[in-house]
């Protein structure tokens, strides 16, 4: 998995702003007025620290045996924070 790859020879800090975002917005919802910055703070926070990257918040709730459509939406949401195509 690609963030077994990133937790294994990478850093949180080497990560694309995107991805640390969409793992920081698990810990404090993005859509709230005014969380913007505190997810920028928490990104401050964790690019000073051993931080993991977990699945889940890249996951699609409620879902443990997704369909093949599924799939492919949580592949291109990757592939939007990752290469910033739309």
């Amino acid at each position: 998995m690609i963030l077994k790859d990133i937790n294994k020879f990478g850093l949180f800090r080497d990560a694309l702003y995107p991805v640390k975002q969409a793992f920081c917005s698990a810990f404090i919802n993005a859509e709230e007025k005014g969380n913007g910055n505190k997810i920028s703070k928490l990104i401050e926070t964790f690019n000073d620290l051993e931080v993991k990257f977990q699945p889940e918040p890249f996951l699609f709730e409620g879902n443990k045996n997704p369909k093949a459509s599924v799939i492919e939406k949580l592949l291109k949401k990757w592939e939007e924070m990752i290469f910033g195509v739309a």
